[in-house]
């Protein structure tokens, strides 16, 4: 008799779901509190394994250090931060009122300073450097409804491979409280 062999996704078998939603991280960014706002969208393999995207930005007003001032001098210079990429994802019980995942996003944005009050004359001023991302989660997600998840849950976002005057990795990286309201397909 032969065996059966095993995969990950077999035939028709496979189910497949997705989600969609917003998500709220509280974090630290250079030193002081913030808002990391943004969503993601994916797919759901066989209720456990999510497959996705997701996209972040720096929502709360940090002003610049004094470095940064000297080197760029502009009157209202405020950090600007945005990232994203693929988001993979391990759900354990999701058929449980409340489980577990593990999740992590492998992506890439910009860190740099803005000067959104720049005069006409002036143009807005823009500095900017391409960063790599890497955050991982740990999450506890509570089934609302057959379509409406609210995930919350712990990440670290480690920020590397940037050159920017008057902010270093350890400025953008850092540990972040995080919300989300997910709907869809589970």
């Amino acid at each position: 008799e032969l065996a059966e062999k095993e995969a990950l996704f077999n035939g028709g078998d496979t189910e497949i779901g997705f989600l969609y939603g917003s998500v709220i991280k509280y974090t630290s960014v250079y030193d002081e509190s913030a808002l990391l706002v943004g969503g993601r969208a994916a797919l759901i393999f066989n209720r456990s394994f999510i497959v996705g995207a997701g996209g972040y930005g720096l929502a709360t007003d940090i002003q610049a250090s004094d470095e940064a001032h000297r080197i760029y001098p502009r009157r209202n210079l405020e950090m600007e931060m945005a990232y994203g990429g693929m988001e993979l994802e391990y759900v354990y019980r999701p058929n449980k009122l409340a489980h577990f995942s593990v999740y992590s996003l492998i992506g890439v944005g910009n860190i740099g300073y803005g000067d959104e009050g720049a005069s006409d004359e002036d143009d807005d001023f823009d500095k900017k450097d391409t960063v790599f991302v890497i955050e991982p989660a740990v999450n506890c997600t509570l089934n609302v409804t057959r379509w409406f998840r609210i995930p919350a849950g712990i990440s670290h976002r480690m920020v590397a491979d940037f050159q920017l005057a008057g902010v270093d990795e350890k400025d953008m990286s850092g540990f972040s409280g995080v919300l989300a309201f997910m709907f869809g397909k589970f």
